[in-house]
């Protein structure tokens, strides 16, 4: 693909640290059980998020876009995802390796609650800012394909890259950029 033909290194494209978009959900560790109702925030990421900002897991593995389960799809009943060690405490698990492996739920109607397998526990991070506390969190890979009602746009990237190659990178991003713009410009943008 363009990223890697044009040697920008690791590529994230979804949401990014200190983004103040972030999509909250409320989860139960117990199917319909709403007195146990956790409030969380939803980072949506792909493959290459924990090799860009080089986070190591606690626990379990990275979610990949190559694993059925592991992108979260609008007509899905279950997704795999990755947590904090916030939202596994807050789940009620003694450790992040005792939460690989187990299934919480959204909280909402038992016939329409999303279950969530846990693949992964990342570390606690802040990546809403220094100014607000770490707060528990889920971690999905959405489809990032235009027919699907989430993760249909990319609204930022970031770039991991070798310093020293600072103004090739440069030309590189431009040129992918305005490849990918053009060719979603419609008639109102020209």
């Amino acid at each position: 693909d363009a990223q890697e033909s044009r040697g920008l290194g690791d590529v994230y494209k979804r949401q990014i640290p200190y983004e103040s978009s972030t999509f909250g959900r409320r989860v139960t560790p117990e199917l319909g059980n709403v007195e146990k109702k956790i409030s969380i925030h939803q980072i949506t990421l792909d493959d290459q998020f924990l090799g860009t900002y080089d986070i190591s897991l606690v626990a379990g593995r990275n979610l990949s876009s190559d694993i059925n389960g592991d992108q979260l799809v609008d007509e899905a009943s279950s997704a795999n995802v990755m947590v904090n060690e916030l939202l596994a405490r807050k789940l009620g698990f003694d450790s992040a390796d005792a939460a690989i492996g187990k299934v919480f739920y959204e909280s909402v109607e038992e016939s329409a609650a999303m279950a969530f397998k846990i693949v992964g526990v990342m570390p606690d991070q802040n990546f809403r800012g220094f100014f607000n506390k770490v707060t528990p969190t889920i971690y999905v890979n959405t489809a990032l394909d235009a027919n699907q009602g989430r993760g249909a746009s990319i609204l930022y990237a970031s770039i991991r890259f070798d310093t020293t190659k600072t103004q090739q990178v440069l030309k590189d991003v431009e040129a992918v950029s305005y490849t990918h713009l053009r060719a979603h410009e419609t008639p109102e943008h020209l």
